[in-house]
């Protein structure tokens, strides 16, 4: 669901997940990052090489508030197999983090894990994404009301995100 409905006026310029309501700036889409299972390579080299679904049930899986894996299974044709155990966490940046770790297998989008794999701290447990429930969408002023600093970051975000492009493909 979306994190909120109504962004504060003082707010120059926001990235925010799910469409908000608004009336004066102006509203686009900015991204839509897919979903991918990660861990910590230390993990799978642990447990040795896995190639499927059922592969999931030798881990714990990790769990957020946002992101629920019963949407990876239901797109890829598999039921859900029992894990090991569950872990469950309020936030996607604490789920990566046990991921990171060692802890388990999370789902999570490749915005917010892109450097962690680069660095080799997470590897894609497979390479099966599925997308987002919604959008992030980019709010801002019109050109003529933006500050020297927004423009600045305006330019700076659409280089990031045009480098993530690079990085994962088009799902960005």
């Amino acid at each position: 669901k979306p994190l909120q409905k109504n962004i504060p006026k003082d707010i120059d310029i926001a990235v925010c997940y799910g469409r908000p309501n608004e009336d004066t700036r102006l509203v686009e889409p900015f991204a839509s990052p897919p979903l991918l299972p990660v861990c910590s390579p230390r993990l799978l080299r642990s447990r040795g090489n896995f190639v499927n679904i059922e592969d999931l049930s030798r881990f714990v899986i990790i769990h957020d508030g946002q992101v629920l894996w019963s949407r990876w299974f239901n797109q890829y044709g598999g039921d859900c197999p029992k894990p090991i155990s569950n872990l469950y966490f309020s936030n996607t940046s604490q789920a990566i983090e046990a991921a990171r770790l060692g802890y388990g297998i999370a789902l999570a989008n490749t915005f917010e894990t892109q450097e962690l794999i680069q660095q080799g701290q997470l590897i894609h447990f497979l390479d099966m994404p599925i997308q987002e429930e919604h959008s992030y969408y980019l709010i801002r002023q019109k050109k003529e009301l933006r500050s020297l600093k927004v423009q600045l970051f305006e330019e700076w975000i659409m280089q990031a995100r045009s480098d993530q492009r690079h990085v994962v493909g088009n799902g960005v």
